[in-house]
């Protein structure tokens, strides 16, 4: 299930809507850990989307605008697509509308095209679109390029969307 399909269905069930507040972290996760593994070769073991952009930011610039800051509502949308990942499942007390989660869900949206983007200059950059060949020793970089590759295949993300219609 998509975060749109989410949303849709959470126009009038906070329920669904907490399910797409879940979703869209788990994408959030996923490009920020694409991105670390194919600059770093490291992923640390966190699902903080703070902490995780943090160690993104710093390593590309061009994240940053992924996610808006200028006001205290843009500030207070990440902060829920922070806490979606524990408070969007188990806490009575976490709530998002709508236009929140169409707001993350551009940030999202954004970030993903951003992460590709730039992962895959550095991957063309660096000549890692060679063919795996698995007879190769795991710490070959050819080994690692390969997991690399399958670990970032963002377009699993391509349809995040929320539609009111």
């Amino acid at each position: 299930m998509t975060a749109s399909t989410q949303a849709d269905h959470g126009e009038d069930d906070l329920g669904w809507r907490k399910d797409a507040a879940f979703t869209l972290h788990q994408a959030a996760e996923r490009a920020y850990t694409c991105f670390l593994l194919v600059r770093t070769h490291y992923v640390p073991r966190s699902h903080n989307l703070k902490f995780l952009r943090s160690l993104a930011e710093d390593k590309e610039p061009r994240l940053v605008e992924a996610w808006l800051r200028a006001t205290k509502l843009d500030r207070r949308r990440f902060e829920l697509a922070k806490r979606a990942y524990v408070e969007a499942r188990y806490s009575a007390s976490y709530k998002i509308g709508s236009e929140d989660l169409t707001a993350i869900t551009d940030a999202v949206r954004s970030l993903r095209d951003t992460v590709e983007a730039v992962s895959l200059n550095g991957l063309k950059r660096c000549g890692r679109r060679q063919a795996y060949s698995p007879s190769r020793n795991a710490n070959s970089p050819s080994h690692r390029r390969h997991v690399l590759t399958r670990s970032c295949r963002l377009s699993d993300y391509r349809d995040l969307r929320v539609s009111h219609d």
